[in-house]
């Protein structure tokens, strides 16, 4: 008994699953509940209450029967398997039960007896919900009544609605922390989170694996057993070391694709790595450990990898944010600079539509950006591809076309380094169109072509938003009338006068006519000119006309 206390105490947490036969006392239960939902700061107490409590409702829970002490938790997820992972006191074996859609069961086995288990569960049906249990040869190591499950990948391509949750800087084990964690919580409810990436600092300040399991096991226990997380590597998650061994926490307790095993091209390594999801292609990068120069390794295989991608989407994210003023300055700190000047002209030439990153503590984010590589005194208004807001309801969503990766179209560049702590910045960096300074984190949702992206405050506010399309605004033959003409809806206010523009490239806009609405809203004709392109329309206000509410812009 003493020796398990003493593993208690080291850990700070409590033996939360035990075989044979832990309790399903509502004592114990609720107990470990309590712990899940407060600050890492309070761990330790709870760990020995928890304690006390097992002691006293069944002595023998403290034999040689093996605790569960992290997990389970799901990792390198592709559309017919994944990679299910947890961590128990002592060597032991262990297996994964998974319940067909049929009701049949299958079982897969771990290799070895050990601690930190990892079983590969393969030839599953793609987009198909599994439930699961976590077992030795003989007995459960999971708790009558705790049910797990989750929902494979989508085939590559397909483009059914996508949840995906981003964290940054996150890992303070602060009430903030946990504050942000809930707000999620109660704005998803029911609806499915199908990806949680982080762009780096999971656990403060060093790493160290202690601290992974206070600030993030602890934390996100249970959305880690369902949603698979894909992270990237910050400074604190180093331990600030620029060449860290392989023995790392980091690299020790996630399972991240090195050879292509969820899509993308093989990397080799697990310092960066890409993997697809339906129709979006991911690329998580190292801006702490890796070579950034453009002959670097990392930069080589980037370059190859968007290359050999098709998807409608392609969301790149890694910790050291490419533009900011906020304790961190892009301008002067050598990784973000390095970024910004030698990364980002590669992901742009290859189409990418959306960059996060963290490290600065704030909310930060752009409009459609392009050629923006110096520092922040070069930057011009002209390299915004689209300016304004972004949002329908306000100036209007920004615009791309879909269907395959084309070069410099823009990108837009979200810092989200605030579901932790929360710093002072300087002031605006001139190419972000918004700065927030609140605790959050945010939400991407993609159906199809279209792209919302919320940052989420710790109350459950939405900040911020902006929306993201591609052809669904393309008008083209196929959408034109039997005249040949483009028919569109514009609404707006009795008597505003707005200038209406075509582009068939986003960037050079050429003005088309301008119309004043009679009542809130009027159907639009333009001539096609090129009938074999792409053509976009928006509609911008004309100045001095009285002012009114913003436009959502112009909708096909």
């Amino acid at each position: 008994m003493q020796k398990c206390l003493s593993d208690i105490y080291k850990t700070k947490m409590p033996p939360q699953k035990a075989i044979p036969g832990q309790p399903t006392d509502s004592i114990v239960t609720r107990c470990r509940s309590a712990f899940r939902r407060l600050p890492g700061t309070f761990g330790g107490c709870w760990a020995w209450l928890a304690a006390v409590l097992l002691i006293l409702s069944q002595g023998k829970v403290f034999t040689t029967d093996a605790l569960l002490l992290r997990g389970p938790y799901l990792q390198g997820m592709s559309p017919h398997g994944l990679v299910i992972r947890w961590r128990t006191d002592q060597p032991c074996d262990g297996q994964v039960t998974v319940t067909m859609p049929d009701g049949q069961e299958r079982i897969f086995w771990g290799e070895i007896p050990t601690t930190e288990h990892m079983v590969h569960v393969t030839g599953l049906a793609p987009d198909t919900r599994y439930e699961y249990a976590l077992e030795t040869r003989s007995n459960p190591l999971v708790q009558e009544g705790d049910s797990h499950f989750f929902r494979t990948a989508p085939v590559l391509g397909s483009t059914q609605p996508v949840r995906i949750w981003v964290l940054g800087d996150s890992g303070t084990g602060t009430p903030g922390q946990f504050a942000v964690r809930d707000a999620f919580d109660r704005f998803t409810a029911e609806q499915y989170t199908h990806l949680i990436l982080h762009v780096g600092d999971i656990a403060y300040n060093f790493g160290t694996d202690l601290e992974f399991q206070l600030r993030f096991f602890n934390v996100y226990e249970e959305r880690l057993t369902e949603t698979v997380f894909w992270p990237c590597i910050g400074n604190h998650d180093t331990g600030f070391s620029t060449s860290p061994p392989a023995t790392l926490p980091y690299f020790q307790m996630f399972s991240l694709p090195t050879q292509a095993e969820s899509g993308g091209l093989a990397s080799g390594t697990e310092n960066y790595y890409s993997f697809d999801y339906g129709n979006i292609h991911f690329i998580s990068l190292d801006s702490m450990a890796s070579d950034r120069s453009p002959k670097g390794p990392m930069a080589q295989w980037l370059t190859r990898d968007l290359a050999a991608t098709s998807q409608d989407w392609i969301i790149a994210y890694f910790h050291h944010a490419p533009y900011s003023r906020g304790p961190h300055d892009s301008d002067w700190e050598v990784p973000m600079a390095e970024m910004r000047r030698y990364v980002v002209p590669i992901l742009e030439a290859g189409g990418v539509d959306l960059v996060l990153s963290g490290h600065t503590h704030g909310y930060e984010r752009s409009a459609l950006l392009d050629s923006h590589y110096e520092r922040s005194s070069t930057f011009k208004p002209s390299m915004n591809i689209m300016s304004g807001d972004g949002q329908i309801g306000g100036d209007g969503s920004y615009q791309k076309r879909a269907r395959g990766p084309i070069p410099h179209r823009g990108s837009i560049y979200v810092v989200a380094g605030s579901a932790g702590t929360v710093r002072l910045s300087k002031k605006p960096y001139p190419a972000m169109h918004t700065l927030i300074l609140t605790l959050g984190s945010l939400v991407l949702d993609v159906v199809g072509t279209r792209l919302d992206a919320r940052f989420l405050d710790l109350t459950g506010n939405i900040a911020d938003q902006f929306t993201l399309l591609k052809a669904d605004l393309a008008l083209s033959g196929p959408h034109s009338t039997p005249s040949g003409e483009a028919a569109f809806r514009l609404k707006g206010e009795p008597g505003r006068r707005y200038r209406i523009e075509s582009s068939n490239d986003l960037k050079q806009w050429q003005f088309e006519r301008e119309i004043t609405l009679q009542t809130g809203s009027a159907w639009i004709q333009m001539l096609l000119q090129d009938k074999s392109s792409m053509q976009f329309f928006r509609a911008r206000k004309v100045p001095g006309t009285p002012p009114v509410p913003k436009l959502p812009g112009a909708i096909p």
